[in-house]
């Protein structure tokens, strides 16, 4: 497995994090994820994360973007050979936003069923 840590940036007064799995051997699927935080004057909360698994010889992919303010969730699933793809839109209950402190690791937090951030 590669080293998943990919970088850091600021953009526009957002923290974004991204990590990315991926195997030589063991796995035909690829991760990326990324993960926004904002600074609110005491601690960096969780505003937003987008999350993508694609098949590498399939090239099926599914893309998640969760927006932890508006408690909305995006999701695609398609094919990027076929050129197929359907997105339908979510409300997710979140019962309290992560901090930097609280989010220790991540695709570790069950955000829905089977859904690891």
């Amino acid at each position: 497995m590669d080293d998943p840590y990919q970088g850091i940036s600021i953009d526009k007064g957002i923290l974004n994090i991204d990590f990315h799995l991926f195997y030589n051997m063991g796995s035909w699927y690829s991760t990326s994820s990324t993960y926004k935080f904002r600074y609110d004057g005491k601690t960096f909360i969780l505003i937003g994360a987008d999350l993508s698994t694609i098949h590498r010889a399939t090239l099926d992919y599914e893309d998640y973007s969760y927006n932890f303010l508006t408690k909305k969730r995006s999701y695609a699933k398609g094919n990027g050979q076929q050129g197929t793809k359907k997105t339908t839109l979510k409300n997710i209950i979140i019962p309290k936003l992560m901090t930097f402190e609280t989010f220790s690791e991540p695709f570790t937090w069950e955000v829905e069923s089977n859904i690891y951030l």
